[in-house]
């Protein structure tokens, strides 16, 4: 299974849609995290998640191979891959975060990969 996690960043003043944030994507290897890195890789986290959301919807409907993630404003990412059986998610620098055999690769993913929580 894997979890994604968007948080926003204090210190901002009232919300608006390009609020900085986070992203942590879990998985059974390992996580891929946008905090805490030199230099920052903190993203427009709203605009980051409906592309998200999209561009794995996009990924599901198509018959592309591989999914090339990059948040707003960031230089975070993921890599989403068809396999053979399944799916494999890694982020950009290469560490592999899942590798899912038996998956169908349908509309229902995106809601299993979006788990959204508010830190």
């Amino acid at each position: 299974m894997i979890t994604v996690q968007f948080t926003v960043r204090t210190g901002q003043g009232d919300a608006g849609g390009f609020d900085m944030g986070d992203m942590a994507v879990t998985g059974d290897f390992g996580t891929a995290d946008s905090a805490g890195h030199d230099p920052d890789q903190g993203m427009m986290i709203y605009l980051s998640i409906v592309q998200l959301k999209d561009s794995l919807g996009a990924f599901l409907r198509d018959n592309a191979r591989m999914l090339s993630f990059t948040g707003a404003d960031t230089s975070f990412g993921l890599v989403v891959r068809r396999t053979n059986d399944g799916l494999s998610v890694a982020g950009k620098n290469g560490l592999e975060l899942l590798t899912e055999s038996g998956w169908s690769v349908s509309s229902g993913w995106v809601t299993r990969l979006l788990v959204c929580e508010d830190a």
